[in-house]
């Protein structure tokens, strides 16, 4: 076993580098959203117009916080499941869960005409 020593010369500068190494790590990890472009989705989804005005009698669907809400479970699962077998497993193991955040959420969004339905995609950027 190797032993080593550490001395920091200058606290700032220390807290600086490991600042931006912590950035770099973060913006290697790709966002994955699920979601919908359609501009009356919102309204669907939370039950009032962004101005305050009722867009639902019914209420919201909460179509997409519901099934985030139900997977997390499952995306903590996965996630240790494969922080042993390497980063692409673990950012497959998110995306799997991503899609079946989006199969839920068109399970359970209202459709008049479907458009709302197929505008939900999971992408990653």
């Amino acid at each position: 076993m190797a032993e080593f020593e550490i001395r920091i010369s200058n606290r700032a500068a220390a807290d600086a580098l490991l600042a931006r190494l912590a950035d770099g790590g973060r913006a290697c990890v790709p966002t994955i959203r699920v979601g919908s472009d359609q501009p009356y989705a919102w309204g669907i989804h939370f039950g009032q117009k962004r101005s305050g005005g009722l867009a639902r009698r019914a209420g919201g669907t909460f179509f997409l916080t519901d099934p985030l809400e139900r997977r997390k479970p499952d995306l903590k699962r996965a996630i240790a499941a494969a922080l042993s077998q390497g980063g692409a497993a673990v950012q497959t193991a998110r995306l799997r869960v991503a899609y079946q955040i989006e199969a839920d959420a068109k399970s359970i969004v209202p459709a008049v005409t479907g458009n709302l339905r197929r505008s939900i995609h999971t992408v990653t950027r």
